[in-house]
């Protein structure tokens, strides 16, 4: 309390001169902020400021909503592979917190840093990992701090502590296998090719139509994706090589073998692994179906449904509409122009459609249930080339 006390941290606070701080920020940021301000006529600094900081703060946008413990899992899962290192470290920094010996203000100092991102995002209604991103480097400090006492210091180590992390990693490694080979293999989806399930099915049992249509979706994904094995062959052999180690009493070895393994995993996923999923993403699948010869995405709207990529890929607006007629209307512009929905608005908008309007192709909502419909009146020539690329790609099984 007397190192977090107000008066305390209104000295410190003053000491870090924060007026001179404020210009320099302002000095770098506020002209872009003014530019882009008079661009868009005040609409983006509102926007920014009111809706995407406070309104998030207040309420769930977007539906990124979730439990007050979310920023753990997300913490556990984003700091991977450290992350396994999160329960020993946190008994060693409460340890050190208790100590009397200088290493104890950086304590204060890493345990603060953390400890007010995720009390004050704990509170935000909108959930996105990206959130407390900010305290990584401070966990990456703690979890630093408890591998170098390890190294210097075996015999305060229990090879339980050093133990249980390397179980977890190698833990999530074969589960990241299992699912892999699951999913590519497909054995995912048990139902006969072309099996659907019919309309009294889906109103009686909407959790097992889920299910099916989830895992069927997954399936369509991830068959054949044999070479993601790897993401999960890597953090297995990180646990295998590093555990031996520890088990025959060579710490700094087996934390050696970590920090180039970890570097290597993590190269390996953001380099690669991401790309493999990338062409699953909604926005990619809406590409492939409606762009021009030229790359270019045609004029393009959407029906109560929007991403923020799709403006970023399609490199123009992109129009949100509500009014089933004033939709429409839009669809019987001269001009190729298509139409985003999800699947159970269709209904809404189909006996109001002209003939030539149809469905160029439905795309799989990546790792949730349903799928986006993509409505378009297009030239003939083009008819027969996009129906094509939907049944290969896209259409329903």
């Amino acid at each position: 309390w007397r190192t977090m006390s107000p008066p305390r941290i209104v000295r410190m606070a003053g000491a870090m001169r924060p007026l001179i701080g404020l210009a320099m920020l302002a000095l770098v940021a506020l002209p872009w902020y003014l530019l882009v301000g008079m661009e868009t006529q005040g609409a983006w600094p509102l926007g920014f400021f009111w809706h995407h900081n406070l309104d998030r703060y207040v309420a769930s946008l977007d539906g990124h909503q979730g439990v007050p413990l979310y920023h753990f899992f997300s913490i556990a899962a984003g700091f991977f592979p450290a992350s396994v290192f999160l329960l020993p470290m946190v008994v060693n920094t409460v340890r050190r917190l208790k100590a009397d010996d200088p290493a104890r203000r950086g304590y204060v100092l890493a345990a603060c840093w953390v400890a007010v991102y995720l009390v004050v995002f704990s509170f935000c209604r909108t959930k996105l990992p990206s959130y407390v991103t900010p305290t990584y480097p401070a966990l990456a400090l703690l979890t630093a701090a408890l591998l170098q006492g390890w190294i210097s210091r075996p015999s305060v180590a229990h090879r339980i502590w050093q133990g249980l992390p390397m179980v977890v990693l190698g833990t999530v490694g074969m589960a990241v296998i299992a699912v892999t080979v699951t999913l590519a293999g497909g054995f995912l989806n048990k139902a006969p090719a072309g099996a659907q399930m019919t309309g009294a099915q889906v109103a009686g049992a909407p959790a097992v139509a889920a299910k099916q249509l989830w895992s069927t979706q997954m399936t369509q994904c991830f068959a054949g994706q044999w070479s993601l094995v790897l993401l999960g062959v890597m953090p297995l052999a990180i646990a295998v090589c590093c555990g031996l180690l520890f088990f025959r009493g060579r710490p700094r070895r087996a934390v050696q073998a970590f920090v180039g393994g970890s570097a290597i995993f993590t190269a390996t996923l953001f380099g690669w692994g991401l790309l493999k999923f990338d062409q699953f993403q909604e926005s990619a699948a809406i590409g492939r179906l409606i762009q021009q010869p030229d790359g270019r995405w045609p004029q393009l709207a959407s029906y109560h449904v929007i991403r923020p990529s799709w403006v970023f890929y399609a490199q123009q607006p992109v129009d949100q509409l509500a009014d089933p007629r004033e939709t429409v209307q839009r669809l019987k512009q001269e001009q190729p122009s298509y139409l985003i929905l999800e699947e159970p608005r269709l209904k809404e908008l189909q006996p109001l459609l002209p003939a030539d309007v149809q469905v160029v192709g439905r795309v799989p909502r990546f790792l949730k249930s349903g799928s986006l419909v993509v409505l378009g009146r297009i030239p003939a020539s083009r008819s027969a080339a996009v129906q094509t690329a939907s049944s290969r790609d896209y259409s329903r099984r």
